[in-house]
């Protein structure tokens, strides 16, 4: 598997080769060329760079083309009719009739092909751009006839925002020019104290990873060999090689837990970004819950929605027995074990009171190493209030210790762009023979049947 970052531009999602991510320069150092940028949460919030949003279009088609290509082919038709109904004509006003009729016939077939062809927004479907257009809500909604009817400011008031925005403008002016300098004395200073240049380049340009762990995307992707345990293996590996300590990694994860094995060793997997400096942090939008929340317990920091299920500090195993429906059956199941406890509950034969409490036993040993890896990494948790195995909202879980914030993912990685440039790190897909595409195909087809 081939891993990829695609950065968060400010036009469009590029995918790039680690090689080739884009460089940009430090925020406090950058020119004082305007952009435009997308709106903050709220007054209070910088306003972000990055990442820009890119929405489906909703222009509605254009009904001109269609019509003009009709009223031509509408035309030609009659041409037709009327040059051959003449035998008459002579060959050359024959050959002329019929070429006008053709261009008409023509130039009708192509105004419609090129106007079903474009599409909505009025720009070639080929070139998958997009456009907008801003229509007053009450125009949308049919209550007024023209655009035109929509209220306008007076002059004084656009005279006195006018003369405001260029107050603004000029104490903005100065205040880039006064982070500019003192940008420049901070680099300066810290070359002068042997900092080494590519460290002091690292801190004026952060970057956030983004990485994903989701279950229920798993779930959507049945049969396409999709291994999240893997995959999430591979991704802290890779960031390992071109992260920084003044980077961030961020996943975004969703899973109500598993196997103890394969979720302790995704913990782990992400604790070598803690235990090399990266600041980790999680955001959970649904649910983080067993081992989504061992995951989750090694961040930094853990933000989650308000409605996200957080907890389930628990551990839970079930096993069948239907040995007495197979003894009804007259079914004789052989069973013979060498060590004491190499079986503790069965499921064809009769369980035992000492399997049982073995079993239970075991349980308990995995509950107490369960509870002893989330104490240590959020030390503030009451851990028999929390390691009860309930689950709770997040902003009762903020309560308790369990996450730090509450905040949905994508506000989270929206504010931190703002200071950091944002790179979603994805994996490719390999290229496939068509057999084994078919054959994959198949697989989800058997598997939503």
């Amino acid at each position: 598997m081939h891993l990829v970052a695609r950065a968060c531009s400010r036009h469009r999602h590029r995918r790039l080769p680690f090689a080739q991510l884009p460089s940009v320069s430090a925020k406090a150092l950058c020119t004082a060329s305007k952009r435009h940028a997308e709106p903050a949460e709220s007054l209070d919030q910088p306003i972000p760079l990055t990442p820009r949003v890119i929405l489906e279009d909703q222009t509605p088609p254009s009904k001109k083309g269609p019509i003009a290509g009709a009223l031509c082919l509408t035309a030609a038709i009659p041409l037709w009719g009327w040059n051959h109904a003449e035998w008459a004509t002579s060959v050359a006003m024959a050959y002329g009739v019929d070429a006008a009729a053709g261009a008409l016939a023509l130039a009708g077939i192509g105004t419609i092909a090129a106007t079903l062809g474009r599409d909505r927004g009025g720009k070639s479907a080929a070139t998958g751009k997009k456009k907008f257009k801003l229509v007053p809500f009450d125009v949308q909604r049919g209550l007024l006839t023209e655009p035109g009817d929509e209220p306008a400011l007076t002059p004084a008031v656009e005279k006195l925002l006018k003369e405001a925005a260029e107050k603004e403008e000029g104490k903005a002016k100065k205040d880039r020019k006064a982070q500019l300098e003192a940008a420049i004395a901070d680099v300066s200073k810290s070359l002068h104290d042997g900092v080494p240049a590519k460290r002091v380049r690292q801190r004026l340009l952060p970057k956030v990873y983004v990485i994903r762990f989701s279950t229920e995307e798993s779930r959507a992707q049945v049969g396409t060999g999709v291994d999240l345990h893997a995959r999430l293996r591979e991704q802290v590996a890779q960031l390992l090689t071109i992260a920084t300590p003044f980077d961030e990694v961020v996943l975004l994860l969703s899973s109500p837990g598993g196997a103890v094995g394969t979720y302790g060793l995704s913990s782990m997997e992400l604790s070598r970004l803690v235990s090399a400096g990266v600041k980790l942090t999680v955001a959970i939008d649904t649910v983080a819950a067993s081992g989504g929340y061992m995951m989750a317990s090694v961040a930094d920091h853990i933000v989650a929605a308000p409605f996200a299920m957080v907890g389930s500090i628990g551990v839970i195993a079930t096993v069948p027995n239907v040995s007495k429906t197979l003894e009804r059956g007259g079914v004789e199941v052989l069973q013979r074990t060498a060590g004491n406890y190499k079986r503790t509950v069965n499921v064809a034969v009769p369980n035992t009171a000492e399997g049982i409490a073995k079993f239970e036993e075991e349980l308990e040993t995995i509950h107490a190493s369960f509870k002893e890896w989330v104490g240590a990494r959020r030390p503030q948790l009451d851990l028999e209030r929390v390691c009860t195995g309930e689950v709770w909202l997040a902003k009762n879980a903020l309560a308790l210790g369990l996450v730090d914030e509450v905040m949905t993912a994508d506000a989270y990685v929206r504010s931190r762009s703002s200071d950091a440039t944002v790179l979603v790190l994805e994996s490719t897909k390999s290229k496939q023979s068509p057999l084994a595409v078919l054959a994959e195909r198949l697989v989800s087809i058997k598997h939503k049947a």
